[in-house]
């Protein structure tokens, strides 16, 4: 998977995300579900990157990364299934061991800041 099938999908959840009422008090439980899947995968992702600057590949953070992007892409379906089966691919990329070389996974690390950055933009109630 390459910076730009990355930067795709983060463009196409915050699409999604962008339909989702600002106030948390209008949303519903299955909206709040995928915000919080979308969290927590984000930051896992996040952590792993900053982990990868001075180790090796950990394979069992690589396979809880992609359980994390498979959430994301169930819960996510009901409002784009397009957007769900490009998170399943995320999710496979993950689980068949994340292999980007360097450059990748820099560019890779700001697309993932810039979406988290455009999420929370929408999130602000």
């Amino acid at each position: 998977m390459d910076i730009n099938t990355w930067t795709s999908i983060f463009s196409a959840v915050v699409s999604v995300i962008a339909l989702f009422p600002k106030d948390r008090r209008e949303r519903t439980k299955n909206q709040d579900d995928v915000l919080l899947a979308l969290s927590d995968a984000y930051h896992a992702t996040n952590k792993y990157y900053a982990y990868r600057v001075t180790h090796s590949r950990d394979e069992e953070r690589e396979l809880d990364l992609a359980d994390k992007w498979y959430v994301v892409g169930v819960r996510i379906r009901q409002y784009d299934e397009s957007l769900a089966a490009r998170l399943d691919r995320k999710s496979r990329f993950w689980r068949e061991g994340g292999t980007w070389d360097k450059e990748t996974i820099r560019g890779a690390n700001i697309g993932l800041d810039d979406m988290w950055r455009d999420v929370n933009i929408q999130m602000k109630a």
